[in-house]
Order: C-alpha cells, then sequence, then structure tokens
C-alpha cells in the first residue's frame, strides 16, 4: 500500500487530532488501571491484616481449649492440614486469569485495530480511483 505524498499535507491536521486523542485516551485508561490497582492493594492488605489476626486468635482458642488432652497433638495436626490445604486453594484462585475483566488498554487497542481497518480501506480505495484514472489516461494516450 502506498499513500500518495500529495494527501500527506491534507491529512496531518487530521492525524494530529487523532494522535492528541490517542494520548487523552491512554492517558484516561492508565488513571483508570492507577485507581483500580490502588483501591485492590488497599482493599488486599486490610483484608490480609485482618484474616491473619482472626485465624491467629482462632488457632489460640482451639489450642487452649484442648491443651491439657489427649487431643493437643491431634489439634495441632488438624490446624497444619487445614492451613495447607487453605494456601493450596488460595493459590489456585490467585493465579486463575478472570475472564471478564478487559485487558488494560483495550479501548486503546480497539480505537488502534479500528484505525487501521479504516487508513486500509481509504487507501485501497484510493489507489483503486488512481488507478482507474491512469487506466483511462493510457487508453487516451493509446488511441492518440
Amino acid at each position: 500500500m502506498s499513500v500518495p505524498l500529495g494527501l500527506l499535507p491534507k491529512f496531518a491536521p487530521i492525524v494530529a487530532r487523532h494522535f492528541a486523542a490517542y494520548l487523552e485516551l491512554l492517558a484516561d485508561e492508565a488513571a483508570e488501571l492507577a485507581s483500580q490497582a490502588a483501591m485492590r492493594v488497599v482493599a488486599m492488605v486490610i483484608a490480609l491484616l485482618s484474616a491473619s489476626f482472626a485465624i491467629a486468635m482462632g488457632c489460640v482458642w482451639i489450642l487452649d481449649a484442648v491443651w491439657d488432652t489427649q487431643w493437643r497433638q491431634l489439634a495441632i495436626a488438624c490446624l497444619f492440614a487445614v492451613f495447607t490445604i487453605g494456601a493450596i486453594i488460595a493459590m489456585v484462585i490467585a493465579t486463575k486469569g478472570k475472564g471478564d475483566e478487559l485487558p488494560p488498554f483495550s479501548r486503546l487497542r480497539a480505537e488502534w485495530d479500528q484505525d487501521q481497518q479504516l487508513i486500509a480501506e481509504f487507501v485501497e480505495m484510493h489507489g483503486s480511483a488512481e488507478a482507474a484514472h491512469e487506466t483511462s489516461n493510457v487508453a487516451e494516450e493509446i488511441e492518440r
């Protein structure tokens, strides 16, 4: 696909405005991503701290209840098993991708794909018109 050089000055303002729109969209998506990431980090830290204290207190309560009994070793083993299984399940969930979320900068990618398609159609259309014009010029020259 070759673009005639005569078309470049006509489309320079359009390209400049389009580039500015891309920069604005990029900035918007980056701000949204940063905001979402910050909220998730804060929520995750609070959840982890709260869960850690709750689990620690639960373990202390269980061990206090069975410490002077024959079930002390079994209680410790069961707590170990529960935490190991919980850690494995949490790791699987944490590493599993979410299918319903859009990847970062997906709107920018969609706009870029759409623009590439429009440019290709324009160049193809202009190339066909230019080829038809050249063909008619050649036909006129042959007739002379």
